[in-house]
């Protein structure tokens, strides 16, 4: 193995060699507030929101970072 690459192990036991291994971890969202408010959540788990943003309540609306 090359001192640059690392090496993986797969769920099957297989292994393989790989030069750049990225890990990423999502985040759970925190919903109690919507759920109070009475907004709708998605099939996901995540607020419900249209490509405009905007909730299942017309007067609020949710903004991404």
């Amino acid at each position: 193995m090359h001192a640059d690459s690392a090496e993986v192990e797969l769920s099957s036991a297989s292994r393989i060699r790989a030069d750049l291994v990225l890990v990423s971890v999502g985040v759970r969202p925190e919903l109690s507030l919507a759920k109070n408010a009475g907004l709708a959540i998605g099939a996901t788990g995540g607020l419900l929101v249209d490509e405009f943003l905007r909730t299942s309540d017309p007067g609020i609306w949710a903004a991404a970072t």
